[in-house]
């Protein structure tokens, strides 16, 4: 994970990216659980917007959760297609 609000991820399988808009700031730890496994994470330091990258796939039972150290924030979202980043590629090279 790096600072400025984006996943990383080690993974060779194809990316796609989640833009989530929070309705406030937040600190902590996104994480995007499906099918029982987490399937992607951030570090949050004071923002409110978020690109969160995730292998692609289509998901079931998908949630995203909000981790701050004393709570955790759980909406379940249900199911969750990620299509692969065209530029990712290009980005990369």
């Amino acid at each position: 994970m790096n600072n400025d609000g984006n996943a990383t991820s080690s993974s060779s399988a194809s990316q796609g990216s989640l833009l989530i808009a929070l309705d406030e700031l937040a600190s902590g730890t996104m994480t995007l659980k499906c099918d029982n496994q987490d399937i992607a994470k951030v570090d949050l330091n004071g923002i409110n917007l978020v690109s969160l990258a995730a292998p692609s796939g289509t998901y079931g039972g998908c949630s995203i959760s909000i981790a701050d150290g004393s709570t955790t924030n759980t909406e379940v979202i249900g199911s969750l297609t990620v299509i692969p980043d065209p530029y990712e590629g290009y980005e990369n090279s």
